[in-house]
Order: C-alpha cells, then structure tokens, then sequence
C-alpha cells in the first residue's frame, strides 16, 4: 500500500438545537470556513454551479510536512430526510497548484448527516492521498494524535461558528 494514503473514518454528534441547513451552511461557506477552521490558511470558492455543485481549492497547514494545496468538486443531496456531502479531487490541468506547496488529492470523501432524536449525527469518511511518506508518524502514533487533536478543535470551531450564526440570526 502506498504509504501517503491517509484514510479517516470519524462521527461527531452534535446538539439537535441546530438545523441540519444550517450545519450545511456552515461547512460549505468557503470563504468564510477559513477564518473559523484553524488548519485552513487560504480558501477559494473557483465555480459554483449551483446551491449542491461547486469547485474549490483550500491551502491546509499540515502537522509535521508541508502544507497542502487541494482542489475539489462538492456535490450535495439529500435522500428522504439525510444529507450527504461528496467531494473527491478535480485534475491539475484545470488548477495548477501553489508554488511553495504540495498538491494533495481527495481520492473521495463522503459525509452523512442526519438527525436522530434530538441529535444531529455526522458520519463521514474519506481517503487522502497527501503526498508523503507518513511511516515513521504513523510509528510514532503522532498522526494519529494529531488528526485526533485537529478533529476536537474543529468540532469545538463548528459549534462556535453555529452558535454565532444562531445568535446573530435570532437578536
């Protein structure tokens, strides 16, 4: 197996106070997703094609290597009353990467979202080829800490960007 696969599998279950909309809102507002997610350094929405369809490219500071350049496509649908999130990477001819950068591919990553009693449950998992060597990390358990640790933090940046929303919505 080639050794710069990274694969994720991971469930965060949030407060049901929110509505799934909204969740959905929060995580594909590109621009404004950098400015709350603290791994993203740059973001750029580059062709929406509709509110379920669009192209973007996010810088990420990686633990450990070097930051990775991703350009990919978002497909958003709903099946009775679950949502699903599909992104997957876009060739390079379309996007060059960055200087100073390593480009990194989504091989795939699937998100289900859906409510549950009064929670919202988020399943997603996805498969990263982001360009290097991770077997001595891996070794070490540091990417695991690291991808552990950057999870918390994202989630604990989720929330406070809904709740944000929420108040600055409902005065």
């Amino acid at each position: 197996m080639y050794e710069g696969f990274l694969s994720l599998k991971y469930t965060y279950i949030l407060d049901g106070s929110y509505s799934i909309e909204l969740l959905i809102e929060v995580l594909n507002d590109i621009e404004v997703r950098s400015k709350w997610e603290e791994q993203i350094l740059e973001a750029e929405l580059i062709h929406r094609y509709s509110d379920n369809f669009y192209i973007y490219r996010m810088l990420f500071h990686m633990p450990i290597i070097e930051n990775r350049d991703f350009v990919e496509k978002m497909i958003i649908f709903k099946m009775d009353d679950t949502y699903y999130m599909y992104s997957s990477s876009i060739p390079d001819t379309y996007y060059p990467k960055r200087s100073k950068c390593t480009r990194g591919y989504n091989i795939f990553s699937v998100t289900r979202i859906r409510r549950v009693k009064d929670k919202i449950i988020v399943n997603s998992a996805s498969q990263r080829d982001i360009q290097a060597s991770l077997g001595p990390f891996i070794g070490l358990g540091v990417m695991g800490r690291k991808t552990a640790n950057s999870l918390t933090v994202f989630c604990d940046a989720l929330i406070k960007r809904l709740n944000a929303l929420v108040n600055s919505r409902n005065p």
